[in-house]
């Protein structure tokens, strides 16, 4: 049991994460009714620009047009840059309501979703073009010196951040029940009209909320940043544990996404216990199927118990204009789509087919929005699946894609049998016609193979097997 108890007990640092985001999720659900899928991205932002300003002194800046960064001082103090780093994070979360969020406050709960997910897509695009894609290592924030635990040697800073995450949930639910503030934004996620009837601003409550939930990205993505590497796809994925903490407290309570958060890290953590113990089990994305299964489980069970909002929203989303000369269109389309095929080369008809590739993804994409009124986000997951299936049949079970790739000397067979590749019709290892006939005849009656080719210095194509042996078989 012992065993056990330690590595579960380092999941409380990856779970203190997971609910400090959590609880930015709640606040920017409470304010404005938008599931901020961005809110990794965003803690990734904060995590960058203190990584250059406990470096090198420099304050780092997205926004593109303008200077990179701002050299502040050769050796800053960790609380400027832990400071800065926390404040950049709570703008961020200001100018993100006010430009993408604030404009569509009588928007679909749909249309939101699609806003968020553009803002992640833009935040890790600016963060990659500004500082690249390579990983970082921060030094350690908290002291990580070993302590003894339940007769168990844990990390000191697992322990710190996890009573750091409950102070936080804490402060956040005095902060809502005891408060005016708070009760202006409880009262604004139930009846939003009615908070504006009372001379009251929701606009001006969203907003604060957002910073405030920003300050919190900020100050999770900063802690976690000496745990792990620093990575923007590692970062940006970090929404997904953050909105199954978030669901376990039913988009609403702070103590139960404290909680909930917490659970996820330690049940990561026993996972990967249980992994070293059990041969059979999958090395690779069990753990970080958890957080997944808890959203879906909460979804299936408690999906009525969860919170509604009540927006002044437009429930209908806009009418699509009706399309014309679709078969007219597709015809050419398809036309200049093979022509190209058939007629490019190299890295042209590589581009070509991964922009066909994307475009058939982004057309399951619009059929779900579209016809259904939903969205997914595991589209290209479904891809690559599918592809990962079709290679493993393939290769484990030799069975041939149902349709061959074509070539630009008229198909794949034709080229490589110009090519003299033995395993093309018509090639030097399977010769076409009369002569091949005959020698599948002398294979199954046994007569032996000529060990020559039957050719001659100088000779090219297809070479043709000596007569001597087909006339003693016919003999």
């Amino acid at each position: 049991m012992r065993s056990w108890i330690a590595p579960v007990l380092l999941g409380l640092g990856a779970g203190a994460i997971y609910a400090a985001l959590g609880l930015g999720v709640v606040l920017t659900f409470r304010a404005s009714g938008v599931v901020n899928f961005a809110f990794g991205a965003m803690a990734m932002c904060a995590a960058y620009v203190y990584s250059d300003l406990e470096s090198r002194g420099d304050l780092a800046v997205l926004l593109p047009g303008l200077p990179t960064h701002h050299h502040l001082a050769d050796d800053l103090p960790f609380v400027a840059s832990f400071g800065l780093a926390v404040a950049a994070a709570a703008l961020l979360g200001l100018v993100s309501y006010v430009l993408v969020f604030r404009p569509l406050r009588r928007a679909s709960p749909l249309a939101k979703v699609v806003a968020a997910v553009g803002l992640m897509i833009v935040l890790q695009a600016l963060v990659v073009l500004r500082f690249g894609s390579q990983t970082r290592s921060i030094r350690p924030i908290l002291p990580n010196e070993p302590v003894e635990l339940l007769g168990m040697t844990v990390p000191r800073d697992r322990l710190l951040l996890a009573m750091l995450v409950v102070v936080v949930g804490a402060l956040l639910w005095a902060l809502d029940r005891h408060t005016s503030f708070g009760l202006v934004t409880r009262a604004a996620a139930e009846h939003e009209e009615g908070v504006e009837l009372l001379g009251r601003s929701p606009d001006r409550v969203a907003a604060l909320n957002w910073t405030m939930a920003g300050a919190l990205a900020g100050l999770g993505g900063v802690l976690m940043a000496p745990i792990t590497l620093l990575d923007p796809a590692t970062y940006t994925l970090l929404v997904v544990p953050a909105l199954g903490a978030a669901l376990l407290g039913r988009l609403s309570s702070f103590g139960l996404t404290v909680v909930g958060g917490l659970s996820l890290g330690m049940a990561q953590a026993g996972i990967v216990r249980l992994q070293s113990s059990v041969e059979w089990l999958p090395r690779v994305g069990l753990r970080e199927g958890v957080p997944f299964v808890a959203i879906i489980g909460v979804v299936a069970l408690a999906g009525r118990l969860l919170p509604a909002r009540g927006d002044l929203v437009e429930r209908r989303l806009p009418q699509p204009p009706e399309p014309r000369r679709v078969a007219a269109g597709t015809a050419a389309l398809v036309a200049v789509g093979a022509g190209a095929l058939m007629l490019l080369d190299g890295g042209y008809r590589v581009a070509l087919v991964i922009t066909m590739i994307g475009a058939l993804v982004c057309l399951s994409l619009v059929v779900l929005t579209g016809l259904v009124g939903q969205i997914s986000l595991g589209q290209m997951a479904f891809a690559g699946f599918g592809g990962f299936a079709l290679s493993k049949l393939a290769d484990g079970l030799g069975v041939p894609l149902p349709v061959r790739p074509p070539s630009r000397r008229g198909g794949g067979g034709a080229d490589r049998a110009s090519r003299g590749h033995p395993g093309a019709p018509g090639a030097w290892g399977e010769p076409r016609g009369r002569h091949a006939r005959c020698r599948a005849r002398d294979r199954r009656v046994g007569v032996p193979q000529p060990r020559s080719h039957g050719r001659v210095p100088g000779q090219h194509g297809p070479p043709t097997a000596p007569r001597r042996a087909r006339s003693q078989h016919r003999r």
